[in-house]
């Protein structure tokens, strides 16, 4: 799995949790990602009696995001959990919950569209308007894509950093490529 070391540190503190509390913030997690609450509510129904830090919520929805999305056996899923040295009773309270929730967030993900919109043409065009200092030039900026075309007008410092953030988008992914 693909689970940066920062999000697998973070879930150390799972292992400080009662099996109560642990179950509390498991049950949750599935329920967050599967739509059936927000973490807002979450926080608001755990805040009386929270026994864990805010950012140990993030990092179980990342992992559990992630072992959901790779579509791991119960197997690997408990061996993901006993690296992370929690008790038997701590990783069999997980796979309890993710064999009961794991269906219902699989349904839940599934109503979501996988796959993001492509962009298929870009038009543009320059113009020039009025403004405090003469006429202006505007970009039109217009992404047709698969879904629905996203148009935005930009002056041309901003359509250069927009270029330069593309640039830097590009180049990282490459990276990420090389590093696979």
């Amino acid at each position: 799995m693909n689970i940066p070391s920062t999000v697998i540190d973070g879930l150390s503190e799972l292992k400080d949790l009662d099996e109560s509390s642990f179950g509390q913030v498991v049950d949750g997690t599935y329920d967050i990602l599967s739509g059936q609450c927000t973490t807002k509510e979450f926080h608001h129904k755990v805040n009386a009696n929270r026994t864990h830090s805010p950012s140990l919520l993030d990092n179980l929805l990342l992992f559990t995001s992630e072992i959901c999305s790779k579509n791991l056996n119960l197997s690997s899923i408990r061996q993901q959990l006993e690296d992370l040295d929690l008790s038997s009773s701590l990783v069999s309270r997980f796979i309890s919950s993710h064999k009961v929730k794991h269906q219902t967030l699989k349904s839940a993900l599934a109503r979501i569209q996988p796959v993001t919109p492509s962009i298929l043409d870009i038009k543009w065009s320059l113009e020039f308007v009025s403004g405090s200092e003469g006429k202006e030039a505007v970009y039109n900026i217009q992404l047709i894509t698969d879904s629905e075309p996203l148009q935005f007008y930009c002056n041309p410092a901003q359509l250069a950093d927009l270029l330069a953030q593309l640039q830097s988008a590009t180049f990282s992914l490459r990276q990420l490529v090389q590093e696979s």
